[in-house]
């Protein structure tokens, strides 16, 4: 690992990199800015790991071998690598989609498979491919992941006023998610996920 100090107020980049994930193409690099000192961990991953089957016969590629780390509140984080060195693998892993076969996580003080669930109702993941229903307006797209999410009725009409706000979708409400810019769609991938 490695530290330094960046501009003497305590700022620092920091990083991570499995040892066993140097030694083959699948290097996964982590850089992550935040502050120097102790405090509770946000994320936390301790020997994460994760193989899937391989398209030789009876073996397993490992798409993450061994991930430790720690983010705490309010550090800018980045995961960078090149294509199959199991980024999105560790996120949906950190994010409850996955299991691990191996080692744990836990974020915002949730265990990442134990508590998947109430992580879910707390921690939003937009994937690069997220899919909207084209057919359905933009309002009936957002109506529907909060339904998936469990949003009751009462607080799910609030909601949805403020995250049409927020993506400055209001005036497209009624509009099919099929017939929005590439623009407005990732913005309104964003709302349902929040």
């Amino acid at each position: 690992m490695m530290r330094t100090c960046l501009n003497g107020i305590g700022t620092s980049w920091r990083h991570i990199t499995s040892s066993t994930q140097c030694r083959t193409r699948n290097t996964q690099q982590v850089w992550h800015r935040g502050t120097m000192g102790l405090t509770t961990p946000i994320i936390k991953a301790s020997g994460l790991t994760k193989s899937f089957p391989s398209r030789v016969r009876g073996g397993r590629v490992r798409a993450v071998d061994g991930i430790d780390l720690e983010i705490a509140p309010g550090e800018t984080f980045g995961l960078v690598g090149p294509d199959g060195a199991g980024k999105t693998t560790t996120l949906r892993l950190l994010n409850g989609l996955l299991v691990p076969d191996a080692g744990q996580a836990s974020v915002a003080g949730y265990d990442a498979v134990v508590q998947s669930l109430e992580l879910h109702a707390r921690v939003g993941y937009m994937a690069q491919q997220f899919s909207l229903y084209g057919d359905l307006s933009v309002l009936e797209n957002i109506t529907f992941f909060a339904k998936v999410y469990g949003v009751s009725r009462d607080e799910r009409a609030k909601r949805i006023d403020r995250l049409l706000e927020f993506a400055r979708l209001n005036a497209f409400r009624g509009r099919p998610a099929a017939q929005l810019s590439g623009g407005m769609k990732k913005k309104l991938a964003l709302a349902c996920m929040l």
